[in-house]
């Protein structure tokens, strides 16, 4: 979301059966340094786990194929990590 005038709606039936959670905070007027401030602080939480994505399934970049039709059947709960294969 950006800006006081734009309006977002939120489907809260698929985003209730998902068992999903938002997070965020509003800033006003705040400076460059201020909005750093508050990156910071969510990378802070993010690198200890307070905030965390519910994680239903990890694949190989080769299966991105798979890993959108799962997305797009509604059957998970949770995010799918894609990852590089590496030797």
């Amino acid at each position: 979301m950006a800006g006081p005038q734009h309006q977002t709606t939120l489907m809260v039936g698929p985003f209730y059966t998902k068992n999903c959670s938002i997070y965020g905070f509003t800033v006003s007027d705040a400076t460059i340094d201020e909005l750093h401030t508050y990156a910071s602080q969510i990378d802070y939480w993010l690198g200890r786990g307070v905030l965390r994505g519910k994680v239903a399934l990890r694949l190989p970049l080769s299966r991105a194929a798979e890993a959108h039709q799962l997305d797009e059947s509604g059957s998970l709960v949770g995010k799918i990590i894609l990852s590089p294969e590496w030797e």
